[in-house]
């Protein structure tokens, strides 16, 4: 599981992972061994062979194929001088299907994100790997009568977990999702794959997701499951370690649904083996 709802609207809460290597080394893991579909890959206003990232992944060798796109022609000519390989300005002109898409740092420049988005899936791969700067990294002053920013020119937007989450899974909600940060949560990274891809994953990144999909499951309980009462609709599961560590179970505060000073007495089944006790309940609205 990578998005849940909480019981505030307007909060949202999405399962990441902490990347603690660099966004390069990271991406380069990621691409070996593959064929992969470079968006964005000339670095367009900021083009530097020294720092260049397609550079630095066209090096990884061990059976890596790495093709690059960019819709800037004059910058795209800039970099095939100095690396050259396979790369197209336009995404009706790719005739080919890759192992791996990486789109890094290229959403935030895109004038139309959903025209963009559909070329993104329009090219076929078996997995997808996007990111974009987080908004928690945002840096500016204001004023009554301006604003400064620490930003590139030419971005549109910032993201979040949630609002990069929210803006592309409906463009592939038949895909597997992971979230990660980068960069000291400096970027936020999305990888999108099938399910054959997620079986060739290494056993810990699998065993990762199926984690994060039975968090709730393994954490929480249902307290109707240790006591003989019917809590309807209202929240009725607890943190497990509530049961686990004090013998019985005290109190149980519900949503504000409830009506102040409202106690019922019940009695519990087996709470632990061979002891069974009466348990008051007192139900507080908060």
């Amino acid at each position: 599981m990578i998005y849940e709802t909480t019981e505030n609207f307007y909060t949202q809460k999405i399962y990441l992972t902490n990347v603690r290597e660099s966004r390069f080394e990271f991406l380069a893991n990621l691409c070996k061994g593959k064929s992969v579909m470079h968006i964005g890959c000339a670095d367009t206003m900021v083009f530097n062979p020294d720092t260049n990232l397609h550079i630095y992944l066209s090096a990884i060798g061990e059976g890596t194929i790495i093709d690059g796109l960019d819709i800037d022609v004059e910058t795209s000519k800039k970099l095939e001088e100095v690396c050259p390989g396979t790369y197209f300005t336009a995404y009706d002109a790719v005739n080919k299907s890759y192992d791996l898409m990486i789109i890094p740092e290229v959403i935030e420049h895109v004038p139309n994100i959903g025209l963009f988005l559909k070329d993104i899936f329009s090219i076929k791969c078996e997995e997808y790997f996007f990111t974009a700067p987080s908004m928690m990294m945002a840096q500016f002053f204001c004023e009554d009568t301006f604003s400064l920013e620490s930003v590139h020119p030419d971005h549109k937007c910032w993201f979040s977990p949630y609002t990069l989450y929210n803006t592309i899974k409906p463009f592939a909600n038949e895909l597997y999702i992971q979230m990660y940060y980068l960069e000291n949560k400096s970027q936020i990274g999305m990888r999108l794959f099938k399910k054959k891809v997620l079986e060739l994953l290494p056993q810990s990144e699998q065993s990762d997701q199926s984690q994060k999909e039975k968090k709730e499951e393994d954490n929480f309980i249902d307290i109707e499951s240790i006591i003989d009462f019917d809590l309807g609709e209202q929240s009725k599961f607890i943190p497990i370690e509530l049961v686990n560590e004090p013998e019985f179970i005290e109190e149980i505060v519900l949503n504000e649904e409830l009506q102040e000073d409202k106690t019922e007495e019940i009695k519990t089944v087996n709470i632990e083996e061979d002891k069974t006790e009466e348990v008051k309940i007192d139900i507080v609205a908060e």
